[in-house]
Order: structure tokens, then C-alpha cells, then sequence
């Protein structure tokens, strides 16, 4: 899925709705800008055009929802009305037969139950609001905000520079939003020139220090002609690896990094066999010739293998092979071309600069060499006992190696998670976050926060998981001062959340590499019985929490949407002739609305809809007095026929493989990797094998890996 590499935001206003209209304009002028690929509207409150029916008003005159729902569509309607043939062109006969101002709709005239007529004005009130019940919402470091989401087309322009073309736009168009102002919330081709930059210093550090090596080791001569060999093979690869359509990131720089160090071994092999020759007497010519004749199968040979042992990594699938697949090309490039250039262009350098001289000396390191080769000639079979005691000494102390493939970000920015009870509004999730983002927000570690209610937010980083449509869902983005200060951010927010909010589960985390995950362990547990699973999770979730380096251990069960569930009496309903529908559609015109026609006056349609004036704030208790319209055309009150109560019902039921699924998940503390707490968990979990069948357990973490225990 695209990422968002800029993301705007709108603020200056509490006015969702004119945030909203400066969003769709601002996007449309942004679309001047040739390379984008997507711009997406994030936090858009919606629009509905709200019609409040008052229920006394309207019950005494016989209007009900349904009538005026039908009177107010019959004269919204956009008809066809043909077109005419004059003087041999047509003219379009068009009936404005739908509303073109709110005043015209308030003075409409309803027919009452008697055959009279009024104006809607005096049984309702209208207005133009934002969607009910809310959606989405954003908070840009504490001010209300509607967003836009910016995706870069992946592989196909310079993020840095499309990054400075979009701020340049930005700021000519700055004057024409004003009061309202344009805030960047999270700017990735930053990023990118700030990673490029320091990868593009690890590699200079990395050609220099090599250079200095070989002088060193070699000499002046020959370290200079095996040195020059660096900078031509290294921009000769990044020239074939842009021809070939590959794009410069942090992976292909690394693989750069990576073979520094091998692809001098060609051409030093190469000077010193050529030096070798130039030394015994023979020509330059003759040296060069001899050296490559010599040379050429070994070192192809040798440079096959190393090719040979990052082909698996080049060929792996899945996601984490999407990810690394730029370092062994690189790398493969870098070397192909480095044996290509030691058995031409080594050989010709040589001749020019390198001078036959008499046989040397032996360094100190040959020396060094010689003597060792003695020793292992002369203790044959101590080097042999040796050699083994050390590969079954590696064998045993590979389990206790950390095995951590993707590390944390160095970004200073903080995802806190927080999810509420299935059930919370998204007002009540968005002030709750705004909270906490309000104390976080006071320490002097802290640079901004920005606050998402009912959805994940926006994807500013190519493996967050966006969860859209979730009132119960809420995030905070803590940018702190520096990268260090997130450690003591964690722990702050950790001690802090139970008491702010504690009906919440807050999950704090840094950014990570890698493929998109819910948590670096995860745990699932399928069964047939909700029961079953809530114990076996409840369980799990005990012997994690004792586990060093396990944090934020949590389950996805959720408790369930509360539900007030009506019960019809049918005898009852069926002796006043009223029918479950007309109960069902007097509960909803109470509370949600009827929505009945479309409003076509501004730029953008907008629905039109017909409630309760408290809409979904009307009283539970209440509910039970609405009126129903029975069959002698008397008002009966709901009671009458129905029977409240207040239930509990799943919001959410997973399956894998045809079996009930849930899941245990955790995070891991800094310096613990995900290997070392289910090392710690697998012999514990052995001692579940006594509980029933319904507890079939499978063990997940972010390897991929699994143990099944039955």
C-alpha cells in the first residue's frame, strides 16, 4: 500500500467544514504539481444536510418522518425535461425542480395530516453539519485539522527534489488560504536526504579508509594503483545499476558499503602477480600479459562463488526480501564490475605506474605468515583438534546470539496506540488522546503531537498498518527533541496512561523496520468456544507478563458493543396493527435519521437527512415513550410493545483455516529482541498441553516461525 510521504495539514479554524472546503481546494491546486500520484483527504468530517423535526410539533399536526421524508424527495428531484430543435440546434429544457437555497427548502410548504399547508420552518430547523456520528478526526500538535495525504509515485522521481517542488508550491499558494494555514505534519523526503546523506558519508569514510589500508599495506605504488580502482568501480556500478531502472536508497547504498571491502581483492591479487612478473625481469607487456593469462579463471572463479552466496538472498520472496533485495544487488554489481576492470583496466594501470625491482625483502607480515604456516605443518593434528573444538564451541553458543533481522528506526518520533472499549465514539477516543497529548505536550523533551481519532492516521512511514473506520481507535505521534529521549518518553507514558486513561489500553512503540506487523510477538490461539479463547488468552498473557523484555503484553478479545435491545411483544403489535418494521423505523428516525434525497447546491453532493433535534443523543430512557402511529390513527406510546434491555454483543470474531482465532501480542523492551522472550516462553508452554482441544495453540512472531502445541 502507498505511503504518505507528505501529509498537510489544514488548521485556523474549529470549523470542520470550512477546514473541509479548504482541503478539496487546496488538493485541487496541488494536482499543478505533474509527478503526484495520489493526494488523499484524511480526517474528512463529511457533510450532511441535517433536517431537525420537532416530534410534539410534528405529531400534532399528523407529519411523520416518513411523510415528510417523501414530501421534501418529491420536490428535491433533478428531471430530465428533453430539449427543443430550434433553427437546427438543440436547446435543453431543463426544470429546476430541486432546491437552490436553504432559504427556499425552510419555506417549502408540508401538507399536514388535515390537508393544510405550512412552511417546513415551522415544524423543523436546518442545517448544514458535519457527518453524524463522526468518523475521523486529526489534531495538528493540538489544533482541530483536516489533512492531506501526498503519495510519491514509488521508483519513478527524486523524493528530495518533488519534496522541495511541493514546499515551493505550498508557499505560493499560502496568501490564498489565509486565515487558514498550511502545516507540514510529517515530511519524508527530510528523511530520505538526511539517510542518503549519511549512508553517501558512510560510503566516502568507507573508500577512504580502504585507500589508506591498502597504502599501508602495500606501499605507494601499488596501494595507489589498487586505490584507483574504488571510485571507478563504485560510480561505474551506480551508473549500470540507474540504466537498469534501479532507484537510489538506503538498501543499495548499503550493499555499496558492503562490498567495498571485496571488491579491492581482484585487483590486489592482480598488481602483485604483476609486480611479481615485472620483478623476475620480464617487460611490461610480457608482466601484464602473464598476469592476466595467469589470473583470469581464478579470479572469475573466486568472484563466481561470492556471487553464488548472495544469490539466495537476491532470489527470496516475501516481504522481507521486498525489503532487502538492494543490498545483493549492489553488491553483485559492484563485484561483476570490479572483475571486469581487475583484468583490464588493473593491468594497464600497472604497467604505466608500477617499476620492476630487485626481489625484496620479506615484510613483517610475511613473516609473521611464514611462521604460522610452520607451526600448522609441524601440529597437524593439534590444528585439526583445535579446529573442531571451536565450530562445536560456535554450534553451541549460537543459540544464546541475539536474533533481532530488523532494529528499530533512529527517527524521534513516537507512535502511541490507544484502544478503547468497542462502543467509544470517536469524540470521547479523540478528547481522551488529547489529553494525554496535552501533559505530553508540557515536557521540554517533547517538540510536538499529533492527535488521530477513529482511524490509525495517516501512513507517513511504509509499514505502519492503517485501520480505517474505527471510532474506538485513537494515536498519538510524539516528535521528541531527539532520537535518545523515546526510551524515557516510553516509560513515562507507561506510568501515565493507567492513571489518565485508564479504561485504555495505550501501546507505546517506536517506529521499526521491516514488514508491517501488529507486534513484534504475537501469539494465536484459535478455538471453538469465545469462553475457551478468553481463558487460554487470559492465560498466555499471565505467563508473558513474567518474562524480562516483555511489554505491553495485551490480547485482541475485545468486551463486546453494548446494545439495547428492543423485544417486541407481536401478539401486542399485531392487535394494534403495527408492524416491526414501523417500530425498527421509529427507533432509527429517532436516533440516526431518515436520510431521503441528495443536496446539490455546493460543489460537492451532500446528503440530505431528517432526525430527532438530539439525534443520537437522545435519552435511552426515552426512547421507550416515542409515539407509534397505530391502526385508528391514535399515537400509541412504544412501550406498549416492547421490552428493553441492555446486552453485550461481539464486535469482532476472527477466523483462520475455518477455527476461531485470537491473538496474545507484546512488545519488546529496548535491548530485548523478539527470539529471546519466546526462548523464554516456548518451555512454558509445554505445560499447556493438559488444557482441552479447544485450546489448539500456534506461536507467531515476526520470523514468520511457528511451533504448534496440541
Amino acid at each position: 500500500m502507498d505511503a504518505h510521504g507528505i501529509v498537510l495539514a489544514l488548521t485556523g479554524s474549529d470549523n470542520l467544514l470550512l477546514l473541509l472546503d479548504a482541503a478539496r481546494a487546496l488538493r485541487r491546486d496541488l494536482f499543478r504539481i505533474n509527478d503526484i500520484a495520489r493526494i488523499d483527504l484524511l480526517a474528512d468530517p463529511g457533510e450532511q444536510l441535517l433536517v431537525r423535526l420537532e416530534p410534539a410539533r410534528a405529531a400534532a399536526l399528523g407529519i411523520t418522518p416518513e411523510s415528510l421524508a417523501g414530501q421534501l424527495a418529491e420536490r428535491n428531484e433533478t428531471v430530465a425535461g428533453g430539449s427543443l430543435e430550434i433553427d437546427g440546434r438543440s436547446l435543453l429544457v431543463n426544470p429546476a425542480s430541486d432546491f437552490e437555497n436553504l432559504e427556499e427548502l425552510l419555506q417549502t410548504p408540508i401538507r399536514t395530516a388535515d390537508g393544510a399547508l405550512i412552511p417546513l420552518a415551522e415544524i423543523a430547523s436546518i442545517s448544514l453539519t458535519a457527518r453524524e456520528p463522526a468518523t475521523e478526526r486529526m489534531w495538528m500538535d493540538g489544533r482541530p485539522a483536516v489533512g492531506l495525504g501526498i503519495v510519491i509515485p514509488d521508483n519513478r522521481i527524486n523524493t528530495v527534489d518533488f519534496g522541495r517542488q511541493v514546499r515551493a508550491e505550498i508557499e505560493t499558494l499560502r496568501g490564498d488560504y489565509a486565515p487558514l494555514a498550511i502545516e507540514e505534519m510529517f515530511y519524508q523526503p527530510r528523511w530520505v536526504e538526511q539517510r542518503l546523506s549519511e549512508l553517501g558519508r558512510s560510503l566516502t569514510i568507507g573508500v577512504v579508509t580502504v585507500a589508506l589500508v591498502l597504502l599501508a599495506f602495500m606501499g605507494l605504488r601499488l596501494g595507489l594503483v589498487v586505490a584507483s580502482l574504488l571510485p571507478l568501480v563504485t560510480f561505474s556500478a551506480l551508473a549500470l545499476f540507474a540504466i537498469g531502472g534501479g532507484v537510489l536508497h538506503q538498501m543499495a547504498i548499503a550493499g555499496m558499503v558492503i562490498a567495498l571491502g571485496m571488491l579491492v581483492d581482484n585487483a590486489i591479487v592482480m598488481v602483485e602477480n604483476l609486480q611479481w612478473h615485472l620483478d623476475r625481469g620480464r617487460s611490461r607487456v610480457e608482466a601484464g600479459a602473464a598476469a592476466v593469462r595467469e589470473l583470469a579463471g581464478p579470479l572469475t572463479t573466486a568472484t563466481g562463488t561470492t556471487l553464488a552466496a548472495f544469490t539466495p538472498l537476491l532470489l527470496a520472496g516475501g516481504d522481507t526480501a521486498d525489503f532487502t533485495r538492494g543490498i545483493p544487488i549492489m553488491v553483485m554489481l559492484a563485484l561483476s564490475v570490479s572483475l571486469v576492470y581487475a583484468l583490464t583496466v588493473t593491468p594497464l594501470m600497472a604497467t604505466a605506474l608500477l617499476k620492476p625491482g630487485p626481489a625484496r625483502q620479506a615484510s613483517r607480515f610475511e613473516l609473521i605468515g611464514r611462521y604460522l604456516g610452520e607451526r600448522a605443518i609441524r601440529h597437524t593434528s593439534a590444528i585439526l583438534i583445535t579446529s573442531v573444538v571451536l565450530i562445536a564451541a560456535s554450534v553451541v553458543l549460537w543459540q544464546w546470539l541475539p536474533r533481532d533481522f530488523f532494529p528499530s528506526t533512529d527517527r524521534n518520533q513516537l507512535i502511541v496506540n490507544l484502544n478503547f472499549p468497542e462502543g467509544t465514539r470517536t469524540e470521547h477516543s479523540g478528547l481522551a488522546a488529547s489529553g494525554l497529548a496535552a501533559l505530553l505536550r508540557e515536557r521540554e523533551d517533547v517538540e510536538a503531537v499529533q492527535v488521530f481519532a477513529g482511524f490509525s492516521g495517516p501512513r507517513f512511514f511504509y509499514n505502519l498498518i492503517e485501520i480505517p473506520a474505527s471510532p474506538h481507535l485513537a494515536r498519538l505521534v510524539v516528535v521528541s527533541r531527539h532520537e535518545r529521549d523515546l526510551a524515557e518518553l516510553m516509560r513515562v507514558i507507561r506510568r501515565m496512561a493507567p492513571v489518565e486513561i485508564p479504561e485504555a489500553q495505550v501501546i507505546a512503540h517506536r517506529l521499526g523496520q521491516g514488514p508491517p506487523l501488529d507486534a513484534p510477538v504475537e501469539i494465536r490461539l484459535f478455538g471453538n468456544h469465545p469462553a475457551d479463547l478468553h481463558e487460554a488468552a487470559l492465560t498466555v498473557m499471565g505467563v508473558l507478563r513474567t518474562i524480562p523484555g516483555a511489554e505491553d503484553v495485551r490480547h485482541k478479545l475485545g468486551t463486546g458493543v453494548p446494545s439495547l435491545n428492543f423485544r417486541i411483544d407481536a401478539a401486542e403489535a399485531a392487535r394494534f396493527g403495527v408492524s416491526r418494521a414501523e417500530i425498527s423505523r421509529l427507533l432509527a428516525d429517532a436516533t440516526l435519521g431518515r436520510t431521503f434525497s441528495t443536496w446539490r447546491v455546493g460543489r460537492e453532493p451532500v446528503e440530505m437527512r431528517i432526525r430527532a433535534p438530539q439525534g443520537e443523543q437522545f435519552p435511552a430512557m426515552a426512547l421507550a415513550g416515542l409515539e407509534v402511529r397505530v391502526r385508528d390513527g391514535s399515537n400509541v406510546p412504544l412501550a406498549q410493545f416492547v421490552t428493553a434491555e441492555l446486552v453485550f454483543q461481539t464486535a469482532l470474531i476472527e477466523h483462520r483455516d475455518l477455527r476461531r482465532l485470537t491473538s496474545v501480542l507484546a512488545e519488546t523492551a529496548d535491548g530485548t529482541t523478539y527470539n529471546s522472550v519466546l526462548e523464554q516462553l516456548f518451555p512454558t508452554a509445554r505445560c499447556f498441553q493438559h488444557y482441552p482441544s479447544a485450546w489448539l495453540c500456534c506461536w507467531h512472531c515476526c520470523s514468520g516461525n511457528s511451533t504448534r502445541f496440541d
